[in-house]
């Protein structure tokens, strides 16, 4: 069940329906958006991210970090 739960999750994330994902997977309205909420969580726990919100240098590096990789092509 956790591999279904995963997958309407990515789903939902990738721009999937509740109502189609219920169909896909068999799960009730309020279990897709618990699946959601679980996959979110997880990855929040796994991956701790942290802003200087305090720090004008470092947030301008951050961005200036953040431009420079959006502006690479594959």
């Amino acid at each position: 069940m956790a591999e279904v739960r995963l997958a309407c999750a990515l789903r939902f994330l990738a721009g999937g329906q509740v109502l189609d994902l219920r169909e896909i997977y068999d799960l009730s309205k309020s279990e897709c958006y618990k699946a959601v909420y679980r996959t979110v969580d997880a990855v929040n726990e796994a991956i701790k991210i942290e802003f200087p919100i305090d720090d004008n240098r470092k947030l301008k590096i951050l961005e200036a970090d953040f431009r420079a990789m959006s502006r690479k092509r594959k």
